[in-house]
């Protein structure tokens, strides 16, 4: 096997891997986001988390 071969079997080994690790972060989030707010939506969560602490800093001022 050339270097060239083993350079771009190496490189494709990376980009799967990196493509494994990404969705197992997503999945990560959207079971944190079920368990914490009954949601998948992790960007909603978010937003909606956000929403929440701004009302309570208004409230306390």
């Amino acid at each position: 096997m050339s270097q060239e071969s083993q350079q771009a079997n190496a490189q494709q080994r990376v980009i799967e891997q990196e493509q494994v690790a990404t969705r197992a972060v997503e999945y990560t989030d959207e079971s944190v986001a079920q368990q914490i707010f009954g949601t998948t939506n992790v960007a909603q969560a978010v937003y909606d988390a956000e929403q929440e602490a701004l009302r309570a800093v208004v409230a306390t001022e």
